[in-house]
């Protein structure tokens, strides 16, 4: 398997807009699949969100709900909806989930109880927690997901008055071209999840129909594995396949921190050489992900989401709900970390920042 190499002066030429949500198309060959990859691996210094709003509402507090604290991702979020909050004077808390159902029932009940005017979610599941999410909507809560359910966008039916992630359908399809790509159109790919979520659900199905698709790729296992489970799962499942499999093959895995990262060191003790007959592609990416990519050990692709950047629009989703208003109905285009940008596109700190400075462009849109 080869990294395929893009031409910086065919990524100017193409439209970044035309990622935005799940315009990342099924690819039909090879060429569309790296007309993706390169739109994708772009610039990210152009602002698509919101460019006026509601005028903040004074002294708020907010809570934010973590999945896990441990977690990148979830407590970049929770940091980003601290920041956004400390800007417009508002009051923030961050509780940890501690990673289990028990843990995330428990921290929703001490959000409630702190009775603030608003909870975001971090990577906790909506609908596993109903019950608990209609007791704050009924005390007056407002409630913003992230990663809460399937798609971006409000969701009321889950107590939710709106959602923010990637599109998730958009994400796994491009991640799977990211394979086809690199394949020259022959990918034969094995699918991670955990399908008691349900973004991770639409994630994992979304990459199987785009390889699918292909009439000359193959699917060769579509996986669900609790992710509370991964680190005792996933070595034993990275050998069985080496077994299985004498020819080159992708991973495909819904979260980089949740599977790839407690994986991959069965692919070192199974001899694999890295850059060989296994290549690696994430979501959500993780420091140990970029580093693989940086240094080329198995990962050749991660698609993560620009975490602080969702964690200030948490708080303007917010601000709108307070005020009465609609969400703002931003979503971030997809963007690849790939060995062509990892070192411009990953901060010093291990995440995924767009250069764009969103924080700014926030502080516009709530006149601070």
């Amino acid at each position: 398997m080869h990294r395929h190499k893009i031409l910086s002066s065919f990524v100017a030429s193409l439209a970044l807009a035309t990622v935005v949500g799940a315009s990342a198309a099924r690819a039909q060959s090879s060429q569309d699949a790296i007309s993706a990859v390169a739109l994708a691996t772009g610039p990210t210094d152009q602002w698509h969100g919101p460019t006026s709003g509601p005028a903040p509402v004074a002294n708020q507090s907010v809570v934010c709900v973590e999945y896990l604290a441990q977690d990148i991702t979830a407590a970049t979020w929770c940091r980003g909806t601290a920041e956004g909050a400390a800007k417009l004077g508002w009051q923030e808390t961050t509780i940890d989930g501690r990673g289990s159902a028990d843990g995330i029932r428990s921290a929703l009940q001490q959000a409630i109880a702190l009775k603030p005017n608003g909870i975001v979610l971090a990577s906790v599941d909506a609908q596993s927690n109903l019950g608990l999410l209609k007791d704050a909507t009924d005390a007056g809560i407002k409630i913003v997901g992230i990663h809460s359910v399937a798609g971006p966008g409000p969701a009321p039916g889950v107590y939710l008055f709106t959602n923010i992630t990637y599109d998730p359908v958009g994400q796994a399809t491009l991640a799977a071209d990211d394979a086809i790509a690199d394949s020259h159109g022959k990918a034969e790919m094995i699918v991670v999840t955990d399908t008691q979520y349900a973004i991770a659900r639409a994630k994992a199905d979304a990459a199987q129909a785009t390889i699918k698709a292909c009439s000359t790729c193959k699917m060769l296992e579509y996986v669900s594995t609790p992710v509370g489970a991964a680190n005792q799962n996933m070595p034993g499942l990275f050998t069985s396949w080496i077994q299985k499999y004498p020819d080159p093959f992708y991973v495909y895995t819904v979260s980089d921190a949740g599977f790839f990262d407690p994986g991959v060191p069965a692919l070192r003790t199974g001899g694999i050489a890295p850059g060989g007959r296994i290549a690696l592609i994430g979501s959500d990416g993780s420091p140990a992900a970029y580093q693989r990519i940086k240094t080329g050990e198995y990962e050749i692709g991660t698609i993560p989401e620009p975490a602080g950047l969702q964690g200030w629009q948490a708080i303007d989703e917010l601000n709108r709900a307070f005020n009465g208003a609609a969400a703002s109905g931003f979503v971030q285009p997809l963007h690849i970390i790939t060995k062509d940008n990892v070192a411009t596109d990953i901060n010093a700190d291990g995440i995924y920042e767009p250069k764009v400075d969103y924080r700014a462009e926030y502080a516009k849109v709530w006149g601070r």
